[in-house]
């Protein structure tokens, strides 16, 4: 099932009229220059969402600080299309994620002895300490350092096992979200000492902003940070 959402709409502009001054009949025929408002014509969406009515939206901090999800884009997994109003200033976070390093080259079992250190950070939280000799399996190791995560204040577990390999990763979106491997522990993928922020594109919204995003590009994700009441409408992929 295919969603229909239309935009009728040009920019013309005359080149012997200012913008704001145009009187009736300036800058016809060859004179206007004429930009649709729209990447096409007869477009069709595999899924339409908006807000039903205008949503507050408070996050923590100054503008950044905090992102939460942008209501009004339920359902659509590629954002093609964005209509975002606003009554006061907002970032947009686009394509956001969190922050995540994928090891690679570990080797299982680890044959620990017990007492091997590991030192962690996520999110600025510092993770640190030594593994048992029970931590052999991927997930064995996963599930020591997830313990550990827990006991260092964290209210998720942010490590992994894909395709055979640990992974970390944060919860904080965006630029503010990070994590690191501050020691060496060659035996589960962890040569040497690395770093990763959070992704996304930033764009600050004060007032209407209409979006269009070629399918090649389009993101799954979307993020607002700021205090203000927003109206939404997206189209895309369901």
């Amino acid at each position: 099932m295919t969603c229909s959402l239309s935009l009728k709409a040009n920019l013309v502009i005359g080149d012997s009229c200012s913008a704001i001054s145009c009187s009736a009949g300036c800058g016809n025929g060859s004179s206007q220059k004429i930009t649709p408002l729209s990447l096409g014509c007869g477009v069709s969406y595999g899924a339409v969402s908006s807000t039903d009515c205008p949503v507050n939206v408070a996050t923590a901090g100054a503008l950044g600080s905090e992102y939460v999800e942008l209501p009004g884009i339920t359902g659509i997994s590629e954002v093609l299309f964005l209509s975002v109003k606003t009554t006061a200033t907002v970032w947009l976070l686009i394509d956001g994620a969190p922050a995540e390093i994928q090891l690679a080259g570990g080797s299982y079992p680890t044959g620990f002895a017990g007492g091997e250190a590991f030192d962690f950070d996520v999110d600025g939280v510092n993770i640190a300490g030594t593994f048992t000799v029970a931590a052999q399996a991927a997930d064995q190791v996963a599930a020591e350092l997830n313990q550990a995560a827990i006991g260092a204040g964290l209210s998720f577990l942010p490590f992994s096992v894909v395709s055979g390999q640990l992974k970390v990763t944060g919860s904080v979106v965006g630029p503010n979200g990070a994590v690191a491997i501050n020691t060496a522990v060659a035996a589960i993928g962890a040569a040497g000492t690395e770093s990763a922020v959070g992704a996304g594109e930033i764009l600050k919204v004060s007032g209407l902003a209409l979006l269009q995003f070629y399918s090649s590009s389009a993101p799954s994700k979307i993020y607002v940070s700021g205090t203000s009441s927003v109206e939404v409408t997206a189209a895309g992929a369901a």
